[in-house]
């Protein structure tokens, strides 16, 4: 359903993104995250449609995910 909505999609993206940031357990990275999160805001806005497909966005993320699991930091 989310990549069907775009609130939802967004929402979930950027729930992703400060999970990312929190989970490096750095003050400095989190306190980065959190300026990332208002361009990222700001981005969503002012844009009347995702620059990219919602399935490659969701394939782009799930290798993330994959690749912190591996730890593979490439």
């Amino acid at each position: 359903r989310s990549r069907l909505d775009k609130m939802a999609y967004y929402m979930a993206d950027r729930r992703f993104h400060q999970a990312l940031f929190a989970a490096t357990r750095n003050r400095f990275v989190d306190a980065l995250g959190r300026t990332v999160m208002v361009v990222l805001d700001f981005s969503f806005s002012l844009q009347s449609r995702s620059l990219i497909d919602p399935d490659r966005g969701l394939a782009l993320h799930q290798r993330v995910c994959e690749a912190i699991e591996a730890r593979d930091a490439a």
